[in-house]
């Protein structure tokens, strides 16, 4: 209690005195600055630290060392400076509450109070957001500002994948394929896609849910209302072999026009089939045409003893106007 009473006013950050508050267990309002608070903000601010003295700890950062910490909040680019923001912890996945308000001792201090009394909603990291219709037929890219709208609270069944930028091409293809088959057929269902790195997410929404993962995270989302809820793909990877049973299993959307969906997977899957043995048939009278060329192609000796010694062939593969210069030869 003395302790947490002790700090001073403003607290310039540094890993110290970050540890220090974290051992108290004080929330923290923390102050993006470009240049230290002149005479004004700072009266403001020790206004704001001894109304919650005890409480919460005011901690001031330097945006060209901690520009990353001040992105976990969500800020708009043109947002003034300072920039105020309160968490409960320095926890990566602690919620922030970004304070948009006036600058000014009772607005913030106000802010504060409903941030103590849980009366706020967090601010999410965001991206920008599409600007044009979800179109059924493709996946969604879903933000951080509009998770909760088109997911969570969305009257629509929606599969979603949590994804790290990178590593995501194989598991992106199946769900553009799987959007093209199933949603076509099943309008109410889905697919969407959601890039933990550029955006925030509650996790009290999303329990299990890390925001640094490895591998995509697959859920589905259905019901509507206080009955709406979310089932995660824990078994195996998101193929199109585990992603469709999963869907058809926890979405009622997909489950009652399956026959509708089954047909169009049967008839791409065909379509597929067909273009992998056209494929094939090509590659092999392409190798016919190049094992001709080979034994038709004129032998250069190279050396030695006039036994025909060392022997060369030279053939060149390769299609269009420019025949390839270096390699396939």
């Amino acid at each position: 209690w003395v302790q947490s009473r002790a700090l001073d006013d403003l607290i310039d950050y540094t890993w110290e005195q970050r540890t220090k508050v974290e051992g108290l267990g004080l929330a923290v309002l923390q102050v993006f600055c470009d240049r230290p608070p002149d005479a004004t903000t700072n009266a403001t601010l020790r206004a704001v630290a001894a109304a919650h003295k005890g409480a919460v700890a005011l901690m001031v950062f330097r945006t060209e060392t901690s520009s990353h910490m001040m992105e976990d909040y969500g800020f708009a680019a043109d947002a003034p400076m300072p920039r105020l923001g309160v968490s409960p912890s320095f926890e990566y996945d602690a919620p922030k509450y970004a304070y948009a308000g006036e600058l000014a001792a009772a607005p913030i201090i106000a802010y504060v109070a409903s941030f103590l009394g849980g009366e706020l909603r967090p601010t999410l990291k965001s991206a920008d957001a599409p600007t044009e219709a979800w179109v059924a037929g493709t996946a969604r890219v879903v933000v951080g500002s509009t998770l909760r709208s088109e997911v969570v609270e969305s009257d629509d069944d929606v599969l979603i994948a949590f994804h790290a930028p990178y590593g995501f091409d194989e598991v992106n293809a199946t769900l553009a394929r799987l959007a093209r088959l199933a949603v076509s057929a099943a309008p109410a269902l889905k697919i969407a896609t959601f890039n933990t790195m550029s955006n925030a997410f509650e996790p009290a929404l999303f329990p299990g849910v890390d925001k640094y993962h490895a591998d995509p995270i697959v859920m589905v989302w259905s019901g509507k209302g206080e009955g709406r809820s979310m089932k995660r793909l824990t078994k195996g990877k998101p193929t199109l072999k585990t992603l469709l049973p999963f869907a058809k299993k926890h979405s009622p959307a997909l489950k009652s026009h399956w026959d509708t969906v089954k047909a169009a997977l049967d008839d791409d899957n065909k379509r597929i089939a067909d273009e992998k043995a056209k494929a094939k048939a090509k590659a092999a009278a392409e190798l016919v045409e190049l094992k001709e060329k080979a034994e038709a192609a004129k032998i250069e000796r190279l050396c030695c003893d006039g036994d025909d010694g060392i022997t060369k062939k030279v053939l060149v593969a390769g299609s269009g106007e420019m025949r390839p210069k270096r390699g396939a030869r």
